[in-house]
C-alpha cells in the first residue's frame, strides 16, 4: 500500500508490485499512512484525517468507507 499526491490510496501486490486497486482518499497529497489491522488512517494537506474500514475477504478489498475525524 502507497499514498501520495492527488490524494490516492494505491494497493499493490506484493513481489510483482502491481497496482490492482487505486482509490481517491483525500482532495490534496497524502502525508502520512497508517494502518491497524483493517483500519487504515490517513492525513493530508486538505487538513483532514480520515479513518477508512477495510473489509476484505481472501486478500481481495471488497468494501472501503471512509470518514473525517
Amino acid at each position: 500500500m502507497s499514498a501520495g499526491s492527488k490524494g490516492m490510496v494505491y494497493f499493490t501486490r506484493m513481489f510483482s508490485y502491481e497496482t490492482y486497486r487505486k482509490v481517491k482518499v483525500h482532495n490534496d497529497t497524502i502525508n502520512c499512512l497508517l494502518i491497524d489491522e483493517n483500519i487504515l488512517f490517513t492525513s493530508s494537506f486538505d487538513g483532514l484525517i480520515k479513518l477508512t474500514v477495510i473489509l476484505s475477504v481472501f486478500s481481495h478489498l471488497i468494501t472501503m468507507s471512509s470518514c473525517p475525524v
